[in-house]
């Protein structure tokens, strides 16, 4: 493109790994980004409706070719917010599957982010293997979900009872498949001369323009190991033991693009052991006769709780007036923080490499909060 042509913005179509797609309006000069646009949506989300909406299956079913990533996470925040403010002790059964539950979409989202990395960067096989795994974690949602909504078993509304014959199983045997398939992938990804070297050329480019973000892998790769599982554990998470993910100082690192891999790909191995665990204390416990929260004894007043998701921390305040048709839910976006970074450290890069930034830092087009 010539420089007299810097003013006209070129819509660029993205296709992502799942046959997901982003488009993106970007401003060339010689090949090179001089701007860019993209809808990075609100940086909160306000939702009225009555608390007992939330504890109703929706219409949404699990199937083997969607997952119903973020619409889960803002579910099982505005949960956790209600049994915090109304006092509840959640049976153990029920904390447990929520962390086994969580763990697998987590473990799927970083392979989706790996997969479209090395879809972008042209490793094929590495794609096709990192693929095999996220169908591998399909199947396994698919019969735990077989007939029923995912929310189901976030809100409490199904547990033990209604486990698929098998599941615990199935689930330690998909978590062992994963983890000895990643312990020969996953290294031949990193250390990929290829995937250095763009990973460098990238960094020598938008080091200067860094932005801190809140957690999540993007923020453990820039040396700051915080994780709210970890530092605020919530759920079953406090009887798991784990590290966060650490580290190296800023200057004895590959670099920010490499070490965003890096941290997604030592995540993985942290999410199958703590489904190790909680698969292993589930089948030594029997179902609770508890019947939950008690919706009419939740009083007014106002709480919040925060849970870690695979892109950022997600916040959620609950502001309840005392009537049960009048519940205002306020929820960031994790996916806000990205959105505007991508804008502000892609100036300047050579557009060859935005897939791969795209990529790294784990954004996910199609994404509706409910």
């Amino acid at each position: 493109m010539s420089a007299q042509d810097c003013d006209r913005w070129v819509p660029l179509h993205f296709h992502f790994a799942d046959n997901s797609k982003l488009t993106i309006e970007t401003q060339l000069l010689d090949a090179v980004i001089n701007d860019l646009a993209i809808e990075s949506g609100r940086p909160d989300l306000r939702i009225k409706c009555a608390i007992d909406e939330l504890y109703q299956p929706s219409a949404l079913r699990f199937n083997n070719s969607v997952f119903p990533y973020l619409s889960l996470w803002f579910r099982y925040a505005q949960i956790l917010t209600i049994e915090k403010h109304a006092k509840y002790t959640v049976p153990p059964t029920t904390d447990l599957l929520r962390t086994i539950l969580f763990e697998y979409l987590r473990i799927a989202e970083y392979i989706f982010c790996l997969a479209t990395f090395s879809l972008n960067i042209g490793l094929n096989k590495i794609l096709s293997d990192l693929l095999e795994q996220y169908e591998l974690v399909g199947r396994l949602l698919a019969m735990l979900f077989k007939n029923m909504a995912p929310e189901e078993f976030v809100s409490g509304l199904k547990g033990l009872k209604v486990l698929p014959i098998g599941f615990c199983e199935q689930a330690l045997n998909t978590a062992n498949q994963i983890s000895l398939s990643f312990q020969e992938l996953l290294p031949m990804l990193l250390n990929n001369r290829i995937v250095r070297a763009r990973c460098q050329r990238m960094d020598d480019q938008i080091m200067h323009r860094l932005l801190n973000f809140n957690s999540g892998p993007n923020r453990r790769a820039t040396g700051t190991a915080y994780d709210y599982r970890y530092d605020f554990s919530y759920s079953s998470y406090q009887y798991l033991f784990f590290d966060r993910v650490m580290v190296l100082p800023i200057k004895k690192r590959t670099g920010f693009c490499w070490q965003r891999l890096r941290v997604r790909c030592d995540e993985i191995f942290i999410s199958i052991y703590l489904i190790k665990q909680a698969v292993a204390r589930l089948v030594y416990l029997t179902e609770s006769s508890n019947s939950g929260v008690s919706l009419s004894t939740i009083s007014k007043g106002h709480t919040s709780a925060t849970i870690e998701t695979p892109w950022s921390a997600l916040t959620c305040q609950m502001n309840y007036a005392g009537s049960r048709e009048s519940c205002e839910f306020i929820l960031t976006n994790p996916l806000y923080e990205i959105g505007i970074c991508l804008r502000q450290i892609a100036i300047g890069l050579d557009l060859s490499d935005l897939p791969l930034l795209i990529a790294s830092l784990g954004l996910r087009p199609n994404m509706e909060p409910l």
